[in-house]
């Protein structure tokens, strides 16, 4: 009798644990999937419900150098060395213009720059869009962690506005453009026995790794409409150094993002 007992219990909890095992690993998953499904429609509605939202980010990669050394005669040459990566950040661009969906402010702030090794000395700045892809700084805009931009509220279609400070037009017709640096040596020696290219290749010439030029970079972008509503997102970018094509060693990188991002916006 006693063995009837016990196999009875051995049978209800092998039941029990069959009914635990099957709403763990099948319910459950079912219902996980479910809640995914739903959470990707509420993110996709709340997208094509955002009135700011980016659309895509451009970024081109190379390093450049400057050359220290006035004697072109001189057996070596002596150059300032650093990796550079132009950041070029587009936002949706609303089909009919009103006072919600165009921009009154715009700022970025909280800026976070990690690199791989500390050896490097890394920094950001303001980047005059038509100097995008060149080794052009603009030395006076360099963003510790906040810059504000001056919005204009008209597109500049005839060209009368330069972009050699923060500018951005209310429509949202041009990007916001940065420039990541990173100074990889200071008064490095390169035997002058052959023509040197000022581009990733010149990273070649030194004992850098592509390892060593890791770097993310992150910020939070604000905006505010002309009904005086808030909105903001924060924005992370791996620098890139390679593709499946080549890498930052054979001169350049440009990869294109598309992100679909949107700015949150900020209760009152």
């Amino acid at each position: 009798m006693k063995k009837k007992i016990i196999l009875i219990i051995i049978i209800l909890i092998l039941f029990i644990l069959d009914i635990y095992l099957f709403y763990n690993y099948v319910f459950a998953r079912f219902r996980n999937k479910a809640y995914l499904e739903k959470s990707d429609v509420k993110f996709a509605e709340k997208l094509s419900n955002s009135t700011f939202a980016i659309d895509k980010v451009t970024l081109y990669s190379s390093a450049s150098a400057i050359n220290k050394n006035s004697n072109f005669q001189e057996t070596n040459w002596v150059l300032d060395i650093l990796e550079y990566t132009d950041i070029a950040i587009y936002f949706k661009k609303p089909k009919e213009l009103n006072s919600v969906n165009t921009a009154e402010t715009l700022s970025i702030s909280n800026v976070n720059l990690q690199v791989s090794s500390n050896k490097y000395t890394p920094a950001l700045y303001y980047l005059d869009a038509n100097k995008f892809g060149t080794e052009n700084i603009l030395s006076d805009y360099k963003i510790e962690d906040t810059l504000d931009f001056t919005v204009l509220n008209f597109d500049n279609k005839d060209n009368s506005i330069m972009y050699n400070t923060p500018v951005f037009f209310s429509d949202l017709s041009n990007p916001i453009t940065l420039k990541f640096t990173n100074t990889l040596f200071k008064d490095y020696n390169i035997e002058n026995t052959e023509k040197l290219i000022f581009d990733g290749s010149l990273l070649s010439k030194t004992p850098v790794k592509l390892t060593d030029l890791k770097a993310v970079l992150s910020f939070d972008i604000n905006i505010s409409n002309f009904e005086k509503e808030k909105y903001s997102t924060n924005l992370s970018l791996e620098i890139p150094l390679e593709n499946k094509k080549e890498n930052i060693f054979d001169g350049k990188i440009l990869e294109t993002k598309q992100i679909n991002l949107p700015l949150l916006r900020i209760p009152e």
